[in-house]
């Protein structure tokens, strides 16, 4: 009886908290706005959809702003143990790769490296080792084949995750290593995040480093919403120990920019000092990226509409990301009905085209159960343009299938 209490109660919460605004709305007033509410409401939606290591980021800024709730939540946290040691053994001295930094401010050099410790059928595993100058072991991470332990690195066919830089990201006085999650798509880099403690790494919130739109030489850390904008895709040092980043561009149609520049981190993300290799264009016919120094070129215009009688465009507008509860939707098979709903129902947006299947609720039900392929772009790319994005798609029903195109984005 207890637990159903809980769960109940678990879930009332969760439903007034999103009542209040969305995910999304949530993390732009904690983000932008510095507003310690909603980073508290939001870190109770991570908290009850089980990312604790998310809830407790988001707890700890909460609770360093002032809200009593959230020093009351970090006081007795629902986690799972962290699965590390704690030794004074000496290390035998085998890495695959390395970063030194002085994590403990004793003006010394720490070596922060990592070893292959399995390999499956879709790569290599590698363990985090913590050594101290005289060589003996500080910490050591876990050792298992498992992708979605923030503690575990990896360099798998799906994707690459290693470290690649040591810095002081946020000005806390911390040091914190910095890692790409795997990506198999262009798509912008998130980063895991792990904080020194003294004894052990603590992961933080993931998160990407985007162009700040709003000014002309800023980066800023921010929950990736979207594929599309400019990004840091790659951190490394230069040989005089600043920070050099490697930038991303994605327009629509695939047209990439890629070009490198020295930053300095802030509390937000990151200043740019200086540009070391411009932005040169890789592939398409789209807008270059800042830092170019070049004119934009026109937006590509997307191409004349199919003769398939069995094809039709749809716009993924902001309203097609919630039901008509008002709840958000999550799955990209969910947002694609309801874009149909709301066509068939209000009209829908202006570039939508009426199909031959999908203007009555049955039918819509059949489409949640057809399975979806992609064309011309990754099935892990069309989820996250469609989930957190409004692109411009041709959808062409084959059977029981749905041929997708992304048109824009």
């Amino acid at each position: 009886m207890k637990k159903i209490v809980f769960y109940l109660a678990a879930y009332v919460a969760a439903t007034a908290i999103l009542a209040a605004g969305s995910m999304e709305e949530l993390m732009d007033s904690c983000e932008k706005k510095l507003d310690m509410q909603a980073c508290y409401k939001a870190a109770i939606v991570y908290q009850n959809d089980g990312d604790v290591v998310a809830a407790k980021s988001l707890l700890e800024i909460s609770c360093a702003g002032g809200i009593s709730k959230a020093c009351d939540a970090l006081k007795s946290p629902k986690k799972e143990a962290q699965v590390s040691t704690h030794h004074t053994k000496q290390y035998d001295g085998k890495v695959d790769g390395k970063l030194q930094s002085d994590i403990d401010h004793d003006g010394k050099l720490e070596t922060i490296a990592w070893r292959k410790t399995s390999s499956a059928e879709l790569g290599d595993y590698y363990q985090l080792v913590v050594i101290d100058d005289t060589g003996a072991v500080l910490w050591e991470g876990p050792r298992k084949a498992d992708d979605t332990d923030p503690l575990i690195f990896f360099s798998l066919d799906t994707g690459v995750s290693l470290p690649q830089i040591m810095a002081d990201f946020d000005l806390d006085g911390n040091v914190e290593l910095l890692a790409p999650m795997a990506q198999s798509d262009v798509s912008p880099t998130c980063y895991r995040k792990l904080r020194w403690r003294g004894d052990h790494f603590e992961p933080l919130l993931q998160s990407a480093l985007m162009f700040d739109i709003d000014s002309d030489n800023r980066f800023v850390w921010r929950q990736v919403t979207g594929a599309g904008g400019t990004w840091v895709s790659k951190l490394s040092r230069t040989k005089e120990g600043e920070v050099a980043a490697e930038i991303t561009s994605m327009r629509d149609y695939g047209g990439v920019d890629m070009g490198e520049l020295v930053i300095v981190f802030d509390k937000k993300g990151a200043t740019v000092k200086r540009v070391l290799r411009p932005p040169a264009k890789v592939g398409g016919d789209t807008a270059t990226s800042p830092f170019s120094g070049s004119a934009s070129e026109a937006e590509a215009t997307p191409p004349p509409p199919s003769r398939n009688p069995d094809a039709y465009r749809a716009r993924i507008s902001r309203r097609d990301h919630y039901n008509s509860r008002g709840t958000r939707l999550r799955k990209m098979k969910d947002i694609l009905r309801q874009e149909r709903a709301n066509y068939y129902k209000h009209g829908g947006d202006k570039e939508d085209q009426r199909d031959r299947y999908f203007s009555s609720l049955k039918n819509r039900r059949i489409m949640g159960r057809m399975h979806i392929e992609p064309v011309g772009i990754s099935y892990a790319a069309l989820d996250n343009v469609i989930r957190y994005g409004t692109p411009l798609l041709e959808i062409t029903v084959s059977g029981s299938a749905l041929k997708i195109r992304l048109l824009k984005r």
